[in-house]
């Protein structure tokens, strides 16, 4: 993408998030602090749907594209419907359902030839689709890790790939950029379910439907996305093993007790979006370029996160929830 376009979105993505943020606090979009919260005071949410008119901008580049954008925008609305309403849980995962399984179909990859592929691909994006979310939870924690994620996915992916995957990808970070000038600590804005989950099945989705010629792409998202992914796996098993409602909300992940343990959110934001940059990426690279076993890179990507869930005792629901939290402004 020609840096001229990317300074254009980068722009626009900016100037709209700023007239956002007022329209947010004068309609009372705002997300009021809870229990569970890591914030103490009431913020616009739902600035993620600056990704969501991203893409939608790119589409007069992405002809090929219509089905893919057409079902990302149909979980942006999702997300923003949830934003205000609060849905409830069944029904964001029947409609993720529905739309993994009407993208994976749309570009020809059918349940009966390949059961197994079609199985993992349905998984992976309801999985990815909620996992951003979850991570979503302090200050530019998500926004940085996907902008790092996505700057090496371009890097990564094979030269076969149809072009309007790039696009996408490149039509995502300069809004990201953007975003993060409101959603770093102290923040003025939240992302809400609008851009979480919206950014969880972009990700997934590029990956999936890509590694259907290069299977290999699916490590490879595994491991550039590895904290963020982890995480979560960890946080979960250890919430399943202690008989915990895995359903239920919680602030239980590792980087959510990190930032009470340390009393801020921007030392974790950055170590967790360096350590895609610095190290899962690399990893990535290696393993793509110079025949580093992907097992390996998993291996390496992995195991300092889950040696971080295990300092943090992430998903041990011993310490009080109502204790006092760092301030997310």
């Amino acid at each position: 993408m020609p840096a001229l376009f990317a300074l254009i979105a980068f722009v626009l993505s900016w100037i709209f998030l700023r007239g956002y943020v007022s329209l947010a606090q004068r309609r009372g979009i705002l997300d009021v602090p809870t229990e569970r919260s890591s914030h103490t005071s009431a913020k616009p949410r739902g600035g993620g749907i600056v990704f969501s008119l991203a893409l939608l901008a790119w589409l007069i580049f992405l002809p090929d594209a219509w089905l893919f954008v057409s079902l990302a925008l149909g979980i942006s609305l999702l997300g923003f419907l949830d934003d205000l309403y609060s849905l409830s849980a069944r029904l964001r995962l029947v409609a993720q359902l529905a739309a993994s399984v009407i993208l994976l179909s749309g570009y020809g990859i059918s349940l009966v030839d390949s059961p197994v592929y079609y199985a993992c691909g349905v998984f992976v994006l309801v999985y990815s689709t909620n996992t951003f979310n979850f991570i979503d939870g302090i200050d530019g924690i998500l926004a940085g890790m996907v902008l790092a994620g996505f700057i090496w996915l371009l890097v990564l992916l094979p030269e076969s790939v149809a072009p309007w995957t790039r696009l996408v990808l490149q039509g995502m970070i300069p809004a990201l950029v953007a975003f993060l000038f409101y959603n770093w600590s102290p923040s003025r804005l939240f992302m809400g379910d609008v851009g979480s989950a919206f950014l969880g099945f972009v990700a997934a989705g590029v990956t999936i439907l890509e590694s259907a010629q290069s299977p290999w792409l699916l490590v490879v998202f595994a491991v550039v996305f590895a904290p963020l992914l982890g995480d979560c796996l960890y946080t979960l098993i250890v919430r399943s093993l202690t008989g915990q409602n895995i359903f239920a909300a919680h602030r239980l992940h590792a980087y959510q007790k990190l930032s009470r343990r340390w009393g801020a959110h921007a030392p974790v934001s950055l170590i967790y979006s360096l350590f895609i940059l610095l190290v899962c990426g690399p990893l990535a690279y290696f393993s793509v370029k110079h025949q580093l076993p992907l097992f390996v890179a998993v291996l390496a990507a992995y195991l300092p996160v889950f040696i971080l869930g295990g300092w943090t005792r992430a998903g041990v629901a011993a310490e009080r929830e109502s204790q006092a939290v760092p301030a997310r402004s």
